[in-house]
């Protein structure tokens, strides 16, 4: 295909039938841009499309999507001047798969601090918020995980909280909404909730505060309950990250023990059939709430194993406790062995109560490429 010339003929065709008016040509502009947006799952292909000046058409189609999942092709499509592109398609009313397209392709862009700044300044976090509230659901899912994206830097945090975002997504966690969605908010809420570091302790209690009186944690709590849609965890192991980072803030605790039933609803997805990673994220957000004693106690009322308590009491960071059934061997010495031993129960058998950090890459299961952690956050305000 790259060396027949085809990508070089449907960017051309791409771009003549952009700059006129016929139902011919938008037919022809139709079928070009849909064999570019697969075209462009390739990483080859992504380049050579760039290479052969496809993007700005593309920008105007609403097809960039793709294209900006490949990385080396980021600084290209920012410096053909696409920001401000896809916001004007997230402003236009009646395109609900352009601005969709749009909300996807800012997501992608969003990679690095210098990209999320200039989606930030260009003013595009309350066309997503408008996306959140008034959109389609595959709008409203993909202008979550754009904000999600977002919220990787500071002063994004900053915005999106100020821009009264956090109501609106913590609604998108009803039961009436699908897990895929669902699963965006969550992570988008872990992002928000994140600790900027102790030069802004007053800013960190303030964010967390905005998402514990919107009620995240009872949402959370409250999916962390519902159905096992195919045996995916992915939707609650997201709730778990969530909570994860929303424990040590004041009023986190009293909202979990307001939805008890939740703690007995995570006791069970301590065990199996739950997968490990699942048993690790919960473990985890459990000893984020373990200094609690009502929530220790609530727990010993429900009939939690000793076992269980023990390694809550230990306070173990269980990110560093590797332990599955078939491995029970911990690292040596350190709190961690000490903790793992306690965990074991009177059958021999250890759950996995650490692993791959909230936040940290995922694989092989969306229809979108994901990326996770949380950088510094820009110089410059919004």
């Amino acid at each position: 295909m790259l060396e027949s010339g085809a990508i070089a003929a449907l960017v051309r065709l791409l771009s003549e039938a952009s700059g006129r008016d016929d139902q011919g040509d938008d037919d022809a502009q139709t079928a070009a841009a849909g064999a570019l947006q697969i075209l462009a799952t390739n990483d080859q292909c992504s380049i050579s499309i760039a290479a052969e000046g496809g993007i700005p058409s593309l920008v105007n189609y609403g097809a960039l999507g793709t294209l900006a999942y490949n990385s080396d092709n980021c600084a290209c499509i920012v410096n053909e001047g696409a920001i401000p592109l896809l916001l004007e398609l997230l402003r236009s009313e009646g395109g609900a798969e352009g601005q969709e397209s749009a909300a996807v392709a800012l997501y992608s862009l969003a990679v690095n601090e210098e990209n999320r700044c200039m989606i930030l300044d260009a003013g595009a976090v309350p066309l997503l918020l408008a996306m959140v509230t008034g959109g389609s659901p595959e709008a409203q899912e993909a202008a979550a995980q754009a904000l999600g994206a977002l919220a990787k830097s500071q002063v994004c945090r900053e915005t999106i909280a100020a821009s009264g975002a956090v109501p609106a997504l913590v609604q998108l966690l009803g039961d009436e909404h699908e897990d895929a969605m669902r699963e965006e908010v969550a992570r988008a809420l872990h992002n928000l909730a994140q600790d900027p570091g102790s030069q802004a302790p007053a800013l960190i209690s303030n964010q967390a505060q905005a998402l514990i009186s919107s009620g995240a944690v009872e949402s959370l709590v409250a999916l962390l309950q519902g159905d096992i849609p195919d045996g995916n965890y992915d939707a609650k192991r997201a709730a778990c990250q969530a909570l994860t980072v929303l424990a040590p803030h004041s009023g986190s605790a009293d909202a979990l023990l307001s939805a008890a039933s939740g703690l007995q609803s995570m006791m069970e997805l301590l065990a199996p059939p739950a997968p490990v990673a699942m048993r690790s994220a919960v473990a985890q957000m459990l000893v984020g709430y373990a200094s609690n004693q009502r929530i220790a106690g609530v727990m010993q009322e429900m009939g939690a194993p000793s076992s269980l308590l023990a390694m809550l009491s230990s306070g173990t960071d269980t990110s560093q406790l590797w332990a599955t059934r078939d491995q029970q061997r911990p690292p040596p010495g350190g709190r961690g062995a000490a903790a793992l031993g306690a965990l074991q129960d009177g059958r021999g058998r250890a759950a996995r109560v650490g692993g791959r950090r909230a936040g940290a890459p995922r694989h092989g299961r969306s229809r979108r490429r994901r990326r996770r952690g949380v950088e510094p956050g820009c110089s410059q305000g919004a």
